[in-house]
């Protein structure tokens, strides 16, 4: 939208009618990132005048979430405990290991160090390291729809209550 919300104006991603996209994330008003189903990744550098396919799967399974903290530097989500990490833009991914096989809805990165994954199954993915470990963590008992962080630890789940952490959920 360019007028606040008030209109919203379709953007044509370039990628089949067979592809649904199920995340989105932008880290300025050019540079962005959707993710779906068919493993599809796209990017625009122009906000959204354009998408570049970046890479398109042959299977169904797909992508839920992503995050970019910088126009280089971020990550990937999916279906079958899929983590992909990217530091040139998404021109090349490197598979990270989640240690789990149930789909990971959405990532939020903070800086290139702390991050959060939110699993189907409710339970949180943490790491400190940018990826290279995760470790699981529990919202009390919650069932969990959205995560939000402003830094590494100050964070908040939503879904039935509102939680809070002001230790990075540990």
């Amino acid at each position: 939208s360019a007028n606040h919300g008030q209109d919203w104006e379709p953007q044509a991603s370039g990628i089949g009618n067979y592809v649904n996209l199920t995340g989105i994330d932008f880290v300025d008003d050019l540079n962005g990132w959707a993710v779906g189903t068919y493993q599809a990744i796209i990017r625009t550098i122009n906000g959204g005048g354009t998408w570049d396919t970046l890479y398109l799967g042959s299977s169904p399974t797909g992508y839920k979430g992503v995050d970019f903290i910088s126009p280089t530097v971020g990550w990937v989500v999916g279906d079958e405990g899929a983590i992909l990490y990217t530091q040139n833009g998404g021109i090349d991914w490197e598979p990270q290991t989640s240690g789990t096989n149930q789909i990971l809805d959405e990532v939020e990165f903070v800086d290139g160090q702390n991050g959060w994954i939110l699993v189907r199954d409710n339970s949180l993915l943490h790491t400190t390291n940018g990826g290279i470990t995760w470790t699981p963590q529990t919202v009390d008992g919650s069932t969990v729809a959205d995560i939000s962080f402003v830094d590494s630890q100050n964070g908040w789940a939503a879904g039935g209550p509102i939680r809070n952490t002001t230790n990075g959920g540990s």
